[in-house]
């Protein structure tokens, strides 16, 4: 009978060098030989949904300060509007049909207001602006077959024309979004919903002449006065509206008050929505141009356009991976390395404590590229799925162009290691650049007329959500077998 192994320090010492030089690690997952590849293109929809198009326009009282004298600067805005529109869709439909929309306390599609009407005072009496009656998603009823209609689906393109939303309430609590009203964080959570439908969203800020009302939404006393009255002295050296003149002036001298009388010039914001990301784009860029070339803005270049969702970057690809001239090769030996469809397949072979280091030769090969102000691309390697090398012997490091792969082969066991890395477009916001959408908005509804409020907040709600998707473009499958 052979007697046991006997239990002695000298085991465990024994144990300890097969680890740490030996290479005696628990295997790791080995990844099967399978495909590693991404789409050629990011996914767009282009296809054709609902028909038609909506176009809705907030009437609320605030509105009658873009009414000037003997202008038509708003019959223009439709009109340019409506063209647009119509060019964008006439692919697929020869005659498009738009339905016209309006929005006070609530949302009046029966009302026929012609485009001439738009440059009427009278037009604009709603006390109200309900804007979340645009987006909201619809809710169904006691009984299976009794829906409220979506006021978005049934068209191809919808559009919202507003001057601002509603201020946040003070004392609001509530967790639900939109039971304080529409204001900035109830918009960018309807407008997020529609994203993750599928929906793409552009916004259009258009700084147009203004003399009239200003609400301020809040009781105003005498200090908040002096601040508005030194705010609007010093837009004179603002850079957005070069040439501009305001003035401010105020009707009595008795508090608290919560309008005032306003000239110069103000925001008015444009939301295009549609499933259909090249109608959408084309409508947005049309208008633009249009506003500008019919000099309904002011100052003279006065608009500002972004996509909010869903962005995309430039296609780039991977034309080689190949040995790091700045990193010596140590018992490492390259057996393959070719590009396949969809992904680029290097194998490489190497003894224990092996090493070296690879360069990634990228390109770019086309695509469009809607990065809006405030956002940045940068392209990385990162693992697509499990299994393969421990993230220990193969790291990716750098950006964009100066990617490079290193791999070791210390502590692993003899056998193939199959990974799989997506090269990848990461978006990320900086909230340090001063994109229009930063500068151009308020932080309160009183103190600064010729800014929207809360645009910043929800234009950054929304990009934060477009952006956190990675927009893979390519891939690198690394075979590496230890002797």
């Amino acid at each position: 009978m052979k007697k046991p192994w006997p239990h002695s320090p000298l085991l465990f010492t024994l144990a300890a060098i097969c680890f740490s030089v030996w290479g005696c690690r628990t295997p790791h997952q080995r990844t099967a030989a399978k495909p590693c590849s991404v789409s050629e293109s990011q996914t767009q929809n282009s296809a054709k949904t609902g028909s038609g198009a909506l176009i809705a326009t907030d009437i609320s009282g605030s509105f009658k300060g873009f009414v000037l004298p003997n202008s038509t600067r708003l019959f223009t805005l439709h009109d340019e509007l409506d063209r647009s529109v119509r060019n964008a869709i006439a692919t697929s439909e020869a005659s498009p049909a738009i339905q016209r929309c309006y929005i006070g306390t609530g949302m009046d599609c029966q009302t026929n207001i012609s485009t001439q009407d738009f440059d009427k005072p009278s037009t604009y009496s709603a006390r109200d602006s309900r804007l979340d009656l645009f987006f909201a998603a619809p809710k169904e009823n006691n009984t299976a077959t009794n829906k409220t209609v979506d006021p978005i689906d049934p068209f191809q393109v919808a559009v919202l024309i507003t001057d601002g939303m509603e201020a946040s309430a003070a004392n609001s609590n509530s967790a639900e979004p939109c039971l304080a009203g529409a204001d900035p964080h109830c918009m960018a959570y309807l407008m997020k919903q529609r994203a993750e439908k599928g929906y793409g969203i552009w916004a259009v800020l258009l700084l147009m002449p203004f003399k009239g009302t200003h609400y301020a939404e809040r009781p105003l006393d005498d200090s908040q006065w002096q601040r508005i009255q030194q705010h609007v002295s010093a837009l004179g050296q603002d850079p957005f509206f070069p040439g501009v003149k305001f003035t401010v002036s105020r009707q009595g001298s008795s508090t608290p008050f919560t309008s005032y009388q306003f000239e110069g010039s103000k925001p008015v914001l444009v939301l295009v929505v549609s499933r259909d990301v090249q109608a959408g784009r084309a409508i947005a860029n049309e208008f633009s141009e249009a506003v500008k070339r019919e000099r309904v803005v002011q100052p003279t270049n006065g608009v500002y356009t972004i996509e909010l969702a869903p962005l995309s970057v430039s296609t780039r690809k991977i034309e080689d991976v190949r040995f790091a001239k700045s990193a010596p090769v140590k018992d490492l030996s390259l057996i393959s390395h070719r590009k396949e469809k969809g992904f680029f397949n290097l194998t490489a072979q190497c003894d224990r404590g092996g090493s070296a280091s690879f360069d990634v030769i990228t390109s770019e090969s086309g695509g469009p590229n809607v990065i809006p102000e405030g956002v940045r691309a940068q392209y990385v390697l990162s693992r697509s799925e499990s299994g393969g090398l421990p993230e220990d012997n193969l790291k990716s490091e750098g950006l964009g162009n100066d990617l490079v792969l290193r791999t070791h082969c210390n502590l692993i066991n003899p056998g193939q290691f199959k990974t799989c890395l997506a090269f990848q477009a990461k978006l990320s916001l900086d909230e340090n650049d001063k994109a229009f959408w930063q500068a151009l908005s308020s932080e309160n509804m009183f103190e600064a007329p010729e800014r929207l409020y809360g645009l910043k907040e929800m234009i950054l709600d929304v990009l934060r959500f477009s952006t956190q998707k990675p927009r893979p473009t390519d891939a690198v499958l690394f075979t590496l077998e230890r002797k």
